[in-house]
């Protein structure tokens, strides 16, 4: 039988963590690691937004004013509410116009980074896809 992997995690700091291979609460395992790498990477990215640089997450860009989704400009004022699904997110402006374009999560690099910096300026629904606590 083959031995499992043995995995090292190294942070931005330079601390080293690695996993036991007799793991067990897996789920809360690779949770922190998720907050791990997700905590300073929010961090860089609400500095950046702060700053008014633009920030590209696949087929969504993230700017001081608003978000430009597969070449649509928002503005965070259009801007209702963003639907994290499982495997989509789905965009809705302000009515009467709703529903307004999608990205796909597996196009979206970090995509809890982007929510939680979506977070900051509109309201983000969780259905399916965990936000950070």
């Amino acid at each position: 039988m083959a031995r499992a992997p043995r995995v090292t995690r190294i942070g931005y700091e330079g601390v080293r963590t690695t996993l036991p291979n007799d793991l067990h609460d897996l789920d809360r395992i690779l949770a922190e690691l998720d907050r791990q790498v997700t905590e300073p990477l929010l961090a860089l990215a609400r500095k950046a937004l702060a700053s008014g640089e633009r920030m590209v997450f696949g087929p969504l860009a993230v700017e001081l004013d608003g978000i430009v989704l597969n070449g649509q400009k928002i503005a965070w004022e259009g801007l209702s509410r963003v639907d994290a699904e499982r495997d989509t997110l789905v965009f809705y402006a302000r009515e009467p116009l709703g529903r307004c374009g999608w990205a796909r999560v597996r196009d979206v690099p970090h995509p809890r980074v982007l929510l939680e910096l979506l977070r900051t300026r509109t309201t983000v629904v969780a259905r399916g896809l965990p936000l950070l606590a």
